[in-house]
This record gives C-alpha cells, sequence and structure tokens, in this order.
C-alpha cells in the first residue's frame, strides 16, 4: 500500500480511537453523576430541614449546586450525542452515511475505481472532520468536569451546612 495511504489511515484509526476514549470519558462523568444523585437521595431530609429553617447559605448552594450540575449535564450530553459532519460534495468512500446510500455493487464498484490519490485525498476530508469533531467533543468534556467539579464543591459545602444544623 503507498506511505502516504498508510500514514492516513493510521491517523484515521487513532482518531477514532480518541473519539471512543472521548465517549468512555463522558459514560464515565454520567456515572458519577449518576452516584451523587443517589446520594443526594439519601440527604433530601437535611436539605429540607434546612429550607424549611430558612438557611439561606444552604439554599442558595443548593441551587448553585442544582444550576452548575444541570449545566455540566448539557455539555456531557452534547459530548455523546453523535455528529455526522461531512464538508465536502465529493462521494466519499469511507464516510458511512454515503456507503449506506450505495448498493453493495456500486460501493464496490465505487472503490475499485478510486485512485490512490482520490482515496489519500477521502482520508484526508475525514481526518480532517474528525479532528474537528474532537476539538469540539474535548472541549465540551472539559467544560462539562468544570462545571462538575463546581457542582461537588456546592454540593458538599450545602450537605455538611444542613448536617450540622
Amino acid at each position: 500500500m503507498d506511505r502516504k495511504i498508510d500514514l492516513l489511515l493510521n491517523t484515521h484509526t487513532e482518531l477514532q480511537d480518541q473519539v471512543r476514549f472521548g465517549d468512555s470519558k463522558a459514560t464515565a462523568i454520567i456515572t458519577f453523576k449518576l452516584v451523587m444523585l443517589a446520594f443526594l437521595r439519601t440527604q433530601v431530609g437535611d436539605i429540607n430541614d434546612a429550607y424549611h429553617d430558612g438557611d439561606m447559605l444552604v439554599i442558595s448552594l443548593f441551587s448553585l449546586f442544582m444550576i452548575t450540575f444541570m449545566v455540566s449535564t448539557i455539555y456531557i450530553l452534547k459530548v455523546i450525542v453523535p455528529r455526522v459532519m461531512h464538508n465536502t460534495n465529493k462521494r466519499s468512500s469511507i464516510f458511512f452515511s454515503e456507503i449506506a446510500d450505495l448498493s453493495q455493487d456500486e460501493y464496490i464498484k465505487y472503490v475499485g475505481e478510486q485512485s490512490s490519490e482520490e482515496l489519500a485525498i477521502d482520508y484526508a476530508t475525514q481526518i480532517h472532520t474528525l479532528s474537528k469533531i474532537m476539538v469540539v467533543k474535548y472541549a465540551n468534556i472539559q467544560k462539562s468536569i468544570f462545571y462538575f467539579g463546581m457542582s461537588n464543591i456546592c454540593f458538599w459545602i450545602a450537605i455538611l451546612r444542613a448536617s450540622l444544623i
């Protein structure tokens, strides 16, 4: 196989692995969020007591927790929602939605007719698209982690304060 295509194929494979790794990170964050909600359920009594006692610190912290928790959830859901970006007018032999539009015979014929240079351009286009997706995916992971960290701080201070009252 042509060295250029070999390099592009390896880069494409590594980017796909990075997409899966980002999705795994998102799944781990969602799991931690669910554990936190399960623990919150055990603390509802203390939070409710603090609310009825008018403890504004607990009320404010718990409100801030809910806001930052939801913002974090929105960002992490944006990570796992599939993105389909293909910004070219040319048919692709490696982009799944375009492959699916062809019959098996049409696809085999199309791939057979592609030159090495056309295949290299196809891979380069797909690599560029995956790279753009990865930039957005990892930015959303970072934002989600930031807001989740903020929600944790508010959560634990509110829980500690409510349990001490």
